[in-house]
């Protein structure tokens, strides 16, 4: 039985058993989110300067700058994205290797009639690259979720997966970067999966110089509409670089040291903006020679390899 005591609120009386204690509301923790997303960054901050000053006994070094990569401009917006090569990973919050493309090739393909919820696209990629794009539209009355699959053939294990939301009629472009796959394809087969609602049936073929495709059941827009259905982006894995601004640092800098909390990540450039050190080792003292002025830039060296990334770096400076 349960009964509503007015000062105390929701209890329960079990058959001839006394009243329980009451029953606190649920609460609502929404407005909190945000605070954690902020403390974890901070923590993630806090955590990689600990590490870079327990690196030397006792500390001597003038000035720690650091940030963690909670998004892609980094907590601190240290990262310069336009000169990144690096592939940020969404769902890991880290940079890893780059990517090098070599060439994106895109499959036009007609209209049929029919609907259905659920299409599979037979694929074999004749290059190493991925999917990097799948138009989807939506025929439905209402707006619907659908979720893109790249999986391996045979056995469907999932190489890459992404969710968008698609408004009735509508057309969207779902794409993808090598950040998404847990590898990159390469001669091979494997097939393009999607869940939704209702989606435009096409039974075609086509045989492209990055990638073909039979047994198709795809999407496109209305007839005569055509466009690029799929993308196949050929390339590989390349040497990225997190390219970090510097702030404006006051008196004579002399001497860097990076610290970051990575995979393989061993080496940093450093420039003024004129002359570059390259090739910088991590985790050592390094002097400064061909910069001279005082530095405005590093880039993070990410190694090739799908595994290795950089979530959080702290520079150490010292000055004359």
């Amino acid at each position: 039985m349960v009964e509503i005591n007015s000062n105390k609120g929701l209890q329960i009386r079990q058959t001839g058993g006394s009243l329980s204690a009451p029953i606190e509301p649920a609460t609502d923790y929404s407005n909190d989110i945000n605070a954690l997303v902020q403390e974890n960054a901070e923590q993630a901050i806090d955590i990689i300067e600990l590490q870079a000053n327990s690196t030397i006994t006792p500390i001597d070094h003038d000035t720690l700058l650091s940030d963690t990569f909670s998004d892609t401009t980094g907590y601190l917006n240290t990262v310069n994205v336009g000169n990144t090569t690096s592939v940020y990973n969404v769902t890991n919050k880290y940079y890893e290797s780059g990517f090098t493309v070599v060439d994106a090739e895109s499959a036009t393909v007609g209209t049929t009639s029919g609907t259905g919820t659920n299409r599979v696209v037979e694929c074999t990629a004749l290059t190493k690259g991925y999917i990097s794009s799948v138009r989807i539209e939506n025929r439905s009355a209402g707006a619907s979720n659908y979720t893109l699959y790249i999986r391996e053939t045979p056995g469907n294990a999932i190489l890459a997966q992404k969710t968008t939301n698609v408004p009735a009629g509508a057309v969207v472009s779902l794409t993808l970067t090598p950040g998404d796959y847990s590898r990159l394809l390469d001669t091979e087969t494997f097939n393009i999966y999607i869940t939704g609602a209702a989606v435009t049936t096409l039974v075609h073929t086509f045989a492209g110089s990055n990638f073909s495709y039979t047994s198709q059941e795809t999407w496109t827009t209305a007839s005569g509409q055509g466009g690029g259905n799929i993308t196949f982006t050929e390339g590989d894995y390349s040497i990225g670089t997190v390219e970090i601004d510097l702030p404006s640092i006051t008196g004579t800098v002399t001497d860097t040291q990076l610290v970051v909390n990575s995979v393989n990540v061993a080496e940093y450039n450093i420039t003024d903006g004129v002359g570059t050190d390259s090739a910088q080792a991590i985790n050592t003292k390094n002097t400064l020679t061909n910069v001279t002025s005082n530095p405005t830039k590093i880039q993070i060296l990410v190694p090739v390899g799908v595994s290795n990334y950089v979530k959080t770096y702290c520079l150490k400076i010292w000055k004359a």
